[in-house]
């Protein structure tokens, strides 16, 4: 809120000491604002690592304290600022609900965008397992150790405030959620018969445990080269995507799915929670110019879909096929990718990755640390921002020749209307004929 850095107060004699107040104060560098997370520790530099960011006993208050990984008040968990739903495609695209009235119990419900269906991931720890935590009451999913003690398969799903343990440790693999409880080998199942959530062998073809994870954040597709139209799915022609006015109605809104090991994923309408589906016409394959609507997930490559700059490439066909709006009309369809084809070139208002802040095969287990603003992706491309940053230069640039020439002009007219300076000092007299 101030782009402060976190800072180690020097209270007395301009050292940091045992005790010392954390506040927020405007950066510059110094070890008493260079901070490092170690599991659920913040290690301050000022001390050499040894001294933490300890809430005091007793009150609210944040200050320096020696470092002791067993003491309550210095164990953090660390969320990432994006919401995502879970959703099970095999059951419907229900989400996972934390059911207020049955002591936050987790299982499927129909999709209604409450809090109690949002979550947010943890920092990594070293194996990559982490915490998820539903955003209604702000407790981690937890895989209840019943009977003994130990999480055990079978065991049931709920939400519990968060304590740090391997029972409370995720991990997404694909479309599998694994459990650290038993070094990733038991999985989040929805079970047989049933909309319960619980711990199960995972098994990567049980459609129970293929889940399916959606960003929060809703976009549109608009096509330039057609008077900035969105795509559109039609309720009364099969939910066939095409080309219509922009007017804010969910069924001009989509979400991203998460990104496989390819960087495809699916795009769901928010309308009808169906993904965008490249129609398998005639033989079963998709093929050249196949019609685009929206279809119930399951998660084929046909439904798989990659925004790459202005293009949406299908991973049908190894995205060498593109989302195409038809040349002479507003129909979508599945054509050869060409950048340079108008009716492929697509803006994405709302979807962050353009503006920097995920990259668009974001991934909750493989996340793309980057700053708001690059220039330059990592692969020596120009990002989208250095795109219009160079194009906002060029304006400007323009804008400025013609305000020289304005003033070149002008300056000429004058001198020939007898306009003279008499005297340049700090307080400039300038004579006219008349004056």
């Amino acid at each position: 809120y101030n782009n402060e850095c976190l800072d180690a107060h020097p209270e007395g004699n301009g050292v940091v000491n045992h005790g010392d107040n954390i506040y927020t104060y405007p950066c510059h560098g110094h070890d008493n604002q260079k901070w490092k997370v170690d599991g659920e520790l913040i290690r301050s530099k000022a001390n050499g690592g040894n001294w933490c960011l300890d809430i005091g006993d007793g009150g609210n208050n944040a200050h320096i304290w020696n470092c002791d990984p067993n003491n309550g008040n210095q164990k953090l968990s660390f969320l990432n600022d994006e919401s995502f739903d879970i959703r099970v495609p095999s059951h419907g695209s229900q989400c996972l609900d934390a059911h207020p009235g049955q002591n936050d119990n987790i299982y499927l419900h129909p999709c209604h965008n409450g809090n109690n269906q949002k979550f947010k991931r943890g920092l990594a720890d070293a194996q990559g397992f982490y915490s998820i935590v539903c955003l209604y009451n702000n407790e981690c999913l937890d895989a209840h150790p019943e009977g003994n003690g130990v999480v055990n398969h079978g065991d049931n799903i709920y939400t519990y405030p968060c304590h740090g343990h391997d029972n409370q440790k995720w991990k997404v693999d694909g479309e599998l959620i694994r459990s650290k409880a038993n070094g990733g080998n038991w999985c989040l199942d929805i079970g047989d018969g049933g909309n319960n959530a619980h711990i199960w062998n995972c098994d990567p073809n049980n459609g129970n445990q293929k889940l399916s994870f959606l960003n929060d954040e809703s976009f549109d597709i608009r096509v330039p080269s057609h008077g900035s139209q969105c795509l559109d799915a039609h309720p009364g022609q099969n939910d066939n995507i095409y080309l219509h006015p922009c007017h804010n109605g969910n069924n001009q809104k989509f979400k991203r799915g998460l990104a496989d090991a390819q960087g495809f994923y699916s795009i769901v309408m928010l309308y009808n929670n169906e993904c965008l589906d490249a129609h398998l016409e005639g033989n079963g394959v998709v093929s050249h110019s196949d019609n685009i609507y929206t279809h119930p997930c399951h998660n084929g490559d046909n439904q798989k879909w990659k925004i790459d700059g202005v293009l949406i490439k299908s991973k049908a066909n190894g995205g060498n096929w593109c989302f195409d709006g038809g040349d002479h009309g507003l129909n979508a369809h599945i054509w050869d990718c060409n950048v340079a084809n108008g009716n492929q070139q697509f803006e994405y208002p709302g979807f962050s990755s353009l503006t920097g802040s995920y990259s668009s095969a974001w991934s909750i287990d493989d996340m793309v640390e980057m700053d708001n603003f690059e220039f330059m992706d990592k692969d020596g491309s120009i990002t989208y921002f250095g795109k219009y940053l160079m194009e906002a230069i060029g304006v400007l640039l323009m804008i400025n020749i013609v305000c020289f020439a304005i003033y070149f002009y002008k300056g000429n007219n004058r001198s020939k209307k007898g306009y003279r300076v008499v005297s340049i000092d700090s307080s400039t007299d300038i004579e006219t004929p008349d004056q």
